[in-house]
């Protein structure tokens, strides 16, 4: 009973562990980051526990391909765990390149959708420089886009 009573004792504390270097550290924002597929990140400063500035952040799919410069993001992690709700309190996305590969005239008219399995709240949104195409339909450019949820004043 009492080695029993040990290991437990030694599997919470790695479990622990684990959870802590994830969330606390910068090296576990850049396990989650390569765990990712599809994903590539020149470099990730910051943590999953209050935020991150990621450089050179590439996502890849036979649908659709981004390209972003530097994203610059501080969220508030409690309500995730508590309400399944990502309150991104600052959101800044510099040098957007996008393309996607099914034409919006394909398949009927119908676009990809894509659904997060939570709630996403963001508070300051600033966005700038993007760049995106619909498979062979002209390019959209977008100068720059900024707003604030009053919520946040």
């Amino acid at each position: 009973m009492k080695r029993l009573v040990t290991f437990i004792s030694l599997f919470m504390l790695a479990v622990s562990a684990a959870v802590v270097w994830l969330l606390m550290t910068s090296s576990g924002l850049g396990f989650v980051i390569s765990s990712i597929s599809g994903v590539s990140v020149h470099a990730a400063h910051g943590r999953l526990w209050d935020g991150a500035r990621l450089s050179q952040l590439r996502y890849d799919s036979p649908a659709l391909k981004v390209e972003v410069e530097e994203v610059s993001l501080h969220w508030t992690i409690r309500d995730l765990v508590f309400e399944r709700t990502l309150t991104i309190e600052k959101l800044m996305v510099n040098g957007v390149a996008g393309v996607s590969r099914d034409s919006p005239d394909s398949a009927g008219g119908e676009r990809s959708t894509f659904a997060l399995p939570i709630d996403l709240r963001v508070g300051e949104l600033m966005l700038r420089g993007v760049t995106w195409r619909h498979g062979e339909q002209p390019e959209y450019q977008l100068d720059q886009i900024s707003g604030l949820d009053p919520a946040h004043l």
